[in-house]
């Protein structure tokens, strides 16, 4: 499913749901508050703007990946 433009909030909830708010880097829960969609091929190179390349991650993970991925989340 392509998405223009960022998730909505309820693309983002399903999101948040589908992955049990648990970063898929470090594995942590936390609130919704606390976490980001994020994208497992980045945008800045290339990757698709698609459900199936969003992941779940908590701020600090994500500030952390800076369009580079940790390593590859499960899906």
């Amino acid at each position: 499913m392509l998405l223009i433009g960022y998730p909505d909030q309820l693309a983002r909830l399903a999101i948040m749901k589908a992955y049990k708010f648990t970063c898929q880097y470090c594995r942590n829960k936390f609130e919704d508050k606390f976490l980001a969609i994020d994208y497992i091929d980045p945008r800045c190179k290339d990757g698709r703007n698609e459900l199936d390349n969003y992941t779940l991650s908590c701020t600090e993970c994500n500030n952390r990946t800076n369009g580079t991925p940790l390593e590859v989340p499960v899906r």
